[in-house]
């Protein structure tokens, strides 16, 4: 599929509209996009001349989930760092497979993470890159996936979200710290369990992400969202973090941590939208994804390129790529 030209129409009709607002509206109805720009939501009237439609009755339309910590680069290193605890999973693998990396293997893993990202409703990532060749990161969802990158520096101030005391917090919130949870990396890696109700509290904005493949091993925004909430369960008892606020730090929290204020699909509805997204629906059930306009994923599959193709290449890096690291 080409991109969407300048001015081309998508309707999306039929959807239990999710918005993601200020007041966490659910619409029933449709949804009108015109020049990569929502034109309508929920009412729309009827139009002629639509480039495209989509059925998406008994579907959750929703905004593309943002990721606001993860490497593209560390794809490849699945299965090749667990079991470890941190400073030994730098230090033994990580490190070593990072100064790995060529230009074309690190193309290889930001192709393999973008198809991920993609296929299970994430639309944006802050990404954390090794120290050499990063443009080659972000040349390669672009070039496979026709797609915008954004890149984050790693020379920022940074400590572990779970060891911030009632202080550290009160100056983070002063400053308006923006601090990004990861609790699947968290859990795997033994580093604790955030303090993420007691932030909130403060005013602190706090977004989700994936981490990595290396201390993750999936890039499923869904299971973040779903560790969020009951992580936090453990800590402070059930409903501490609801459903619909590990939904707002996996959309318009992820959105304002990297400086956009948000905007985009899916699952069978239920008597709380919230609650089916982050306690029941994966990755996997993502039928239709949206970027700018332009359909992405249609029916489970990629419009613009070959999974198959893409996961042959990452794992031809990931061989060689071990091999130049010694393992």
């Amino acid at each position: 599929m080409v991109p969407q030209p300048q001015g081309a129409s998508l309707r999306i009709c039929g959807a239990t509209i999710v918005t993601m607002n200020d007041t966490f509206e659910v619409l029933a109805g449709d949804v009108m996009v015109r020049d990569r720009r929502f034109a309508a939501v929920g009412a729309v009237p009827p139009t002629e001349g639509v480039d495209r439609v989509i059925e998406a009755h008994g579907a959750f339309l929703l905004p593309g989930l943002i990721q606001t910590h993860i490497h593209l680069c560390q794809t490849l290193f699945r299965g090749y760092a667990d079991d470890l605890a941190l400073l030994d999973w730098s230090r033994t693998r990580v490190w070593p497979m990072e100064a790995a990396h060529t230009p074309t293997s690190l193309a290889a893993a930001a192709r393999q993470a973008a198809s991920q990202l993609l296929m299970s409703g994430t639309t944006t990532v802050l990404t954390m890159e090794t120290v050499h060749d990063t443009d080659s990161v972000f040349a390669a969802p672009t070039a496979a996936c026709g797609r915008r990158s954004r890149r984050a520096s790693r020379c920022r101030a940074r400590r572990p979200c779970s060891r911030v005391d009632d202080h550290e917090q009160s100056v983070m919130a002063e400053h308006d710290v923006k601090v990004l949870h990861c609790p699947g990396s968290n859990l795997k890696l033994g580093s604790g369990l955030a303090p993420i109700v007691e932030m909130r509290a403060k005013g602190i904005s706090v977004s989700l992400g994936a981490d990595g493949a290396a201390c993750n091993n999936h890039l499923d925004m869904f299971e973040e969202m779903r560790l969020a909430a009951v992580l936090q369960s453990v800590r402070k008892g059930p409903g501490a973090l609801t459903a619909r606020d590990a939904l707002w730090m996996a959309t318009r929290e992820g959105a304002r941590a990297i400086g956009l204020e948000c905007d985009r699909p899916q699952f069978i509805a239920s008597h709380d939208p919230h609650s089916t997204l982050v306690y029941s629906a994966r990755g996997s059930d993502v039928r239709t994804t949206v970027v700018d306009g332009e359909v992405l994923i249609d029916q489970f599959r990629p419009t613009r390129w070959d999974p198959a193709l893409i996961a042959a290449d990452a794992m031809g890096e990931a061989a060689r790529l071990a091999a130049r690291a010694g393992f």
